[in-house]
């Protein structure tokens, strides 16, 4: 505990200086607290399939939100967002380890069912608890809705006992008998396990015994310095789209608590994202997927995909019949797979659940706005004709961009360095950079070149198209101080022709003379250990280039033993 308080004091300082600059961030993820969880619920987190009741929120109104993530690297489009400290912190670029100068204290109280799923030891709670829960009636005999865990425990506190956590606690019927008591659905897939930041990470980096786990559902988002590189969404890290799943009974009542806290102590922000209209219940389902983006597929970049999911039996074939609407024409702005145009219908085989239309985005090298593929199909329940529709949104990729810092001089042995440094625009971020010589993942940073050198970056967005090229020199122009006599007498002092800072020349040549104008030494990259050889002592001439332009020198050596 004594070492986070020693980290909180630390943070809190990094905080303030941080929040300075948060008025020029331009951010990327939209968060709204205008809304109350009643109006949330109904219209924003309520999809297809579900009637619900008796909506109640826990906790402060500053915690619950709409948000819109269309131009974030959070994975979801938009929905409805819960946290353990203000939903507006969310909000990008990350340029703070902690989220907030504040830390997200709220002084709320936590949630006894959550104390009990985070195992704390005894005397230790939850705080500032999010509590969201409602009923719900069914149409079908299956639940879903999609999410995304967001916290800024990552990646410091990964492996401890700050443990951030949430659940989705679901109370009902079981289908085949019994009941769900509090039932935490919130899982990792194929697993009994639980979504928390110890069992989704990629590691900690406080060392020690830490190992990643479940890193294939992992986001590294950053650590808090590096706003330019990760500039939508505040926090350090977070999962991958996630569905949070269960049987139920059509017709029949249930509840469900939607929470999240704070864990052993009160600070650093936690947050779950959930899926607009996702909340759902239906036995047909239509959903739509990019490979870069959450239902973004953008020209010439990957692909997008449209999921047809039924529930229930599947002893034999099912067809769907759709509407395919929109401003994107088919055929001339996508195709779908061996370069043909969608059809109107799409068949799940028997013994399967779902089938799957892939769409194609084609490069037309047009300035234009996004453009919508929207799939409409329809069924009946109890005489009622229920739509299910999905939207993929194509986009314009525009081309790659980097531009680098203005070439810099400096002299090492001043102690003084350069900072490499370039701006990248265009493209589909996240960006992975390479700087070389040095092999620097990272931009900015610093080096320290012994010489002038030519530092090359190559940078490659999303989309893996081929790296953009861009370059920065770093001039390494030390003063010299060349000396006019030597004692060369071994007695360790000027023993030696040492020009000073000349280690910083390794192109340079020097040539010493007699005074009948002989050659006597020559040399490149002098390392400063000529002590005149067996020379006699007199008056000699040399002359010093440092191999860059206009950087000479010549003049007299005197040798004198004596």
């Amino acid at each position: 505990m004594e070492k986070k308080r020693f980290d909180l004091l630390q943070k809190l300082i990094i905080g303030i200086i941080c929040a300075n600059f948060t008025f020029v961030a331009h951010s990327q993820l939209v968060v709204d607290t205008s809304f109350a969880p009643q109006y949330l619920v109904q219209n924003v987190l309520l999809g297809a399939g579900v009637n619900v009741s008796n909506i109640q929120f826990t906790g402060s109104l500053t915690a619950i939100a709409s948000f819109n993530g269309t131009n974030s690297n959070i994975g979801l489009t938009s929905g409805l967002l819960l946290s353990t400290g203000r939903a507006y912190d969310a909000v990008g670029p990350n340029n703070s380890q902690n989220g907030n100068p504040n830390f997200g204290l709220l002084g709320l109280p936590g949630d006894s069912s959550l104390t009990v799923l985070a195992s704390l030891p005894t005397g230790f709670t939850t705080h500032d608890a999010a509590i969201l829960e409602f009923d719900f009636i069914p149409q079908s005999d299956s639940l879903s809705f999609v999410y995304v865990f967001a916290s800024e425990e990552y990646p410091e506190y990964v492996c401890s006992t700050f443990n951030d956590v949430f659940a989705f606690f679901l109370t009902g019927p079981k289908p085949g008998g019994g009941n769900y008591t509090s039932k935490n659905i919130a899982l990792i897939p194929g697993s009994n396990d639980p979504v928390a930041i110890n069992n989704v990470n990629d590691g900690s980096i406080q060392g020690g015994n830490c190992i990643s786990t479940n890193t294939a559902f992992y986001v590294n988002n950053g650590s808090g310095t590096t706003p330019i590189q990760n500039p939508s969404v505040q926090f350090d890290g977070f999962t991958v789209p996630m569905e949070a799943k269960a049987s139920v009974i059509a017709g029949q009542t249930y509840h469900i608590r939607i929470a999240i806290a704070d864990s052993y102590d009160n600070v650093f922000e936690s947050g779950v994202f959930l899926l607009e209209k996702s909340f759902s219940s239906v036995p047909q389902t239509i959903s739509a997927w990019g490979s870069v983006a959450d239902t973004l597929a953008y020209e010439g970049c990957g692909y997008g995909k449209f999921t047809f999911k039924r529930i229930g039996s599947a002893q034999s074939a099912l067809t769907i019949k759709y509407k395919i609407l929109g401003d994107a024409i088919n055929g001339v702005d996508y195709v779908t797979d061996n370069n043909q145009i969608v059809k109107d219908s799409i068949i799940i085989p028997q013994g399967q659940v779902s089938a799957t239309l892939n769409i194609y985005p084609k490069q037309d090298n047009l300035i234009e706005n996004d453009e919508k593929i929207i799939i409409e199909a329809y069924y009946i329940i109890a005489n009622d004709t229920i739509k299910i529709s999905a939207t993929l949104t194509i986009r314009n990729v525009s081309p790659l961009q980097v531009t680098t810092a203005p070439e810099k001089t400096i002299c090492p042995a001043n102690g003084s360095s350069a900072l490499l440094a370039a701006t990248i625009s265009g493209g589909m971020p996240p960006y992975t950079i390479l700087w070389n010589p040095g092999n620097f993942s990272q931009s900015p940073v610093s080096v320290t070149p012994s010489e002038s050198t030519v530092y090359h970056i190559n940078v490659t967005d999303t989309c893996i198209k081929t790296p953009v090229h861009s370059v920065q020199l770093v001039n390494v122009i030390c003063d010299i101080n060349i000396p006019n006599i030597i004692t060369p007498n071994n007695d360790g002092y000027n023993d030696v022709f040492e020009i000073t800072n000349i280690r910083y020349f390794p192109k340079s040549k020097l040539s010493i003379y007699n005074r009948w104008g002989k050659e006597i030494f020559s040399t490149t990259a002098y390392k400063n250990d000529w002590n005149g050889d067996e020379y006699p002592d007199g008056v000699y001439y040399y002359i010093l280039d440092l191999g860059i332009s206009n950087r000479i020198y010549n003049g007299s050596l005197t040798i004198l033993r004596k």
